[in-house]
């Protein structure tokens, strides 16, 4: 899987779209700026280092050949805009880079893109439509004689060190790499449920008995092929009880199924970087099976308006990466839905008929909505974990009710 790239013979978005990938894979953190117009120019954002609080801009141009005077204005345009919005906006404006697939040449550098900053700062002073105030000039003028202040072009060698230190996103986006990714975790749920390519005693229907270690090489190779997607990384188990599902730092998604012999075959997906779920969206449909003896239309309501956890019967059709949807499609499964939630930290004192009051217990609640945006749920216990508090609001009514327990 080689990481060079014949970036001349790429369109104008593709080439964006793997250069923006690379340099997510690079920083994690980054995030793009989506096209708009109040986007001032700005791409692909990284949090600065040397300056806390601030972010690198990372402007993507498509552009693999020499530079002609229109794509010059260009460049000069997204360099002008970036600094309107540090000086409009308050964008917190670190260095300025210019990535895209080619080197400047010697005439380029010296004559065009070493004057440009200022250049193009000159003529923003000077424009009677923009009409920069005067702590609008000092401020930019204070940003460009920074210390340290990083304007730098990123050519064709930054671009290809990447392409060589991440060749999955060539692979992925440009020689087939998706395709082969989906066929991967068909193998591996093949293999893991009926093993076609051990040998099998004759006249046997199930497979040899083999011990883990002779499948460790298998599965490490299928592991390999897995950890090829640019968006997301995988995890699998295979279990004799069905794992917990629980909130991780970065996991979007997981999918187990469930064998005749009760085992269970879990799939974890997490994110690479911040902007994955953008780069490679994960669109799903749900319906309700109303008509199946397990559904609970008291509990759907209630998850609906209050955001309460909720598991029931539904068909749901998924495009989860790496083709792990596919099983689910058109099938009854059972689904767990559970609302995202903030906690804050709360002293309640219990009053008493004779107007008198204890002492202040503190609660530590999460509250939670519905997807109606109807109704709010708040949850909580004590430091002692023994006491407990449920309370329900409905938005609609401005009624609701409070509960404690004491475990």
């Amino acid at each position: 899987m080689a990481g060079r790239v014949e970036w001349t013979e790429l369109e104008g978005g593709e080439a964006e779209t793997v250069l923006a990938n690379l340099l997510y894979s690079e920083q994690p953190l980054a995030t793009r700026v989506r096209p708009s117009r109040g986007d001032f120019g700005l791409d692909v954002l990284v949090p600065g280092t040397r300056e806390p609080g601030t972010f690198d801009d990372y402007q993507i141009k498509k552009y693999a050949r020499t530079l002609t005077a229109a794509q010059k204005r260009e460049v000069e345009k997204s360099f002008r805009q970036a600094l309107i919005g540090l000086i409009r906006r308050e964008v917190p404006l670190a260095d300025w880079y210019l990535v895209m697939p080619v080197d400047p040449t010697i005439d380029n550098m010296l004559d065009w893109f070493s004057d440009m900053p200022d250049d193009v700062i000159a003529a923003m002073c000077l424009d009677q439509k923009l009409a920069l105030t005067e702590s609008e000039k000092q401020e930019i003028r204070a940003w460009r004689s920074s210390p340290g202040r990083i304007i730098k072009w990123e050519g064709r060698p930054f671009c290809e060190t990447m392409a060589g230190k991440y060749p999955f996103v060539i692979d992925y986006y440009l020689h087939g790499g998706e395709g082969r990714l989906r066929a991967a975790v068909a193998g591996m749920t093949a293999i893991l449920n009926r093993d076609v390519t051990l040998p099998r005693p004759e006249g046997s229907e199930t497979a040899a008995l083999v011990t883990p270690a002779q499948l460790t090489a298998h599965l490490s190779k299928l592991f390999e092929v897995l950890d090829t997607d640019p968006h997301y990384r995988y995890e699998f188990s295979f279990d004799l009880e069905p794992p917990a599902i629980v909130r991780q730092k970065d996991l979007v998604a997981a999918t187990q199924q469930t064998q005749l012999d009760g085992r269970t075959l879990t799939f974890r997906v997490y994110r690479r970087f911040a902007e994955a779920e953008h780069e490679r969206p994960i669109p799903f449909k749900l319906r309700f099976a109303a008509d199946d003896a397990g559904f609970d239309s008291e509990a759907v309501a209630n998850w609906r308006k209050y955001g309460t956890p909720l598991t029931a019967p539904a068909e749901v059709e998924i495009d989860l990466p790496g083709g792990l949807g596919t099983p689910l499609t058109g099938q009854l499964v059972e689904v767990s839905l559970e609302s995202a939630g903030q906690t804050y930290q709360a002293r309640l004192r219990i009053r008493k008929l004779d107007g008198s009051a204890g002492k202040p217990i503190l609660f530590s609640i999460t509250v939670k909505r519905g997807p109606d945006g109807t109704g709010v749920w708040e949850s909580g216990s004590d430091e002692s974990g023994y006491l407990t508090i449920d309370t329900k609001t409905d938005l609609e009514t401005n009624s609701g009710t409070w509960g404690f327990r004491l475990l």
